[in-house]
């Protein structure tokens, strides 16, 4: 199942050649005069490579000749290269805004490439490195092979610990008597299958979502935009087209919207109480966990 559906029921940017857009002077169809095409003024290169990263067109106009598509690249690809940029940062005990400045693009780009809010363009990623006298180098491996060793590595984790990485409890909190139930890949992990999570998962109901709405408003709540590989540019409301996901002042949160709120169970971690989804209902109605619950099932008998 996908985040933001229940059971029951290409980023693309293009790059230009920084020149002004030629008009044609000759007749058109009929032999009518075209009307000239406005004149687009000169990109500067840094401002460029911002451009190209944030999905913009530089050339500005459908007469523009010169372009080139860019594809989204993986999620778990654009945190590993966040990842990257961080952890040599950090290791020269560089700030964003130092390394900004050495690489001529400015300290909100470096931010958002770090959190993995952003889908770094390869010129871009290039001259972050350079800046730091280390370039790209590209491996291949067995495929899922990194997420064999990410469960293998969360097997050896505490639960209590995989809890606070994700903010749930202060999430739920803020919640407040918001109607919700823990589900996916969370609900696994309190249930003693560590599965990889990224953000919270909760069923909400459709009719909950005015409030829900009103709530992401009191928690500065952002969109997750799919075509531009980042927060913001989108409406809250769950109703409006977009990803059911949403980075808050507490954290990130992910909804499913249903009808009627699944059947739960109660665990308990800490002691505090959880409504969870069971392993058992997962299994049958959320494609993505039963997925990752299989595959850690086999790695781990002993364990479940």
């Amino acid at each position: 199942m996908l985040l933001g559906e229940c059971s029951g029921q290409s980023a693309r940017a293009t790059i230009g050649d920084g020149q002004s857009a030629r008009a044609a002077i000759g007749g058109g169809a009929g032999g009518e005069p075209v009307e000239p095409v406005e004149a687009v003024e000169p990109v500067e290169p840094v401002e460029a490579l911002e451009r190209v990263e944030s999905g913009s067109c530089l050339c500005g106009t459908a007469a523009a000749t010169s372009c080139l598509t860019i594809s989204a690249m993986s999620t778990r690809l654009v945190r590993i290269l966040g990842r990257t940029v961080r952890q040599q940062r950090e290791s020269r005990a560089l700030t964003q805004r130092q390394l900004a400045d050495l690489a001529g693009v400015s300290q909100a780009s470096v931010a958002r490439i770090e959190r993995g809010d952003r889908t770094p363009g390869l010129p871009l990623l290039e001259s972050l490195l350079a800046a730091m006298n280390v370039q790209l180098t590209v491996a291949v491996e067995p495929l899922d092979a990194h997420l064999d060793a990410e469960l293998a590595q969360l097997a050896t984790r505490p639960v209590a610990e995989l809890i606070d990485r994700l903010n749930l409890d202060r999430l739920l909190d803020r919640l407040g008597d918001l109607p919700n139930v823990v589900t996916g890949a969370t609900a696994a992990l309190l249930q003693g299958a560590p599965l990889p999570v990224e953000a919270p998962e909760l069923a909400i109901r459709w009719r909950d979502s005015a409030r829900l709405t009103r709530w992401l408003e009191s928690a500065y709540g952002q969109r997750w935009n799919a075509r531009w590989s980042e927060f913001g540019g989108l409406h809250l409301e769950p109703e409006e087209p977009g990803e059911h996901r949403w980075r808050t002042r507490y954290g990130e949160i992910r909804a499913v919207m249903c009808d009627e709120l699944p059947a739960t169970v109660e665990v308990r971690h800490g002691g505090r109480s959880y409504r969870v989804v069971p392993l058992v209902e997962l299994d049958v109605t959320d494609p993505r966990t039963a997925t990752l619950l299989r595959r850690y099932r086999e790695r781990h008998p002993s364990r479940t």
